[in-house]
């Protein structure tokens, strides 16, 4: 099902409350185009959300230096615990289990959204 909330709002609503770094969104927009363009995932309104919310998810795991328990983010992704749980694994899975970004790669991402 299609949630009723625009991906843009939803993006404004995981900023105000997951208390993560900026990088974390930037570093989600990367994992996300890995599994485009190496998995040939196809993104649509129907899994958008989900997908930015499990590798935000991920990527708060892997870079940020403090993260909050499950069930905070949960809440704030409008999933259960156990969707959340299942939905990291198969974003984890996607990406081979292969989450570092060079600054190389984080850098193009950025000078790119600067761009924008």
């Amino acid at each position: 099902m299609k949630p009723s909330i625009s991906i843009s709002d939803y993006v404004k609503r995981l900023v105000q409350y997951l208390g993560c770094s900026k990088s974390c969104f930037i570093i989600a927009l990367i994992y996300l185009d890995r599994i485009v363009k190496e998995k040939q995932v196809h993104i649509n309104s129907y899994n958008i959300h989900r997908l930015y919310f499990s590798s935000i998810l991920v990527s708060i795991k892997f870079y940020d230096d403090y993260f909050y328990p499950l069930e905070i983010y949960s809440r704030v992704g409008g999933v259960s615990i156990q969707e959340t749980n299942k939905m990291e694994r198969g974003l984890l899975e996607l990406l081979n289990f292969n989450v570092n970004i060079s600054l190389g790669e984080y850098n193009e991402y950025l000078y790119y959204l600067d761009k924008k």
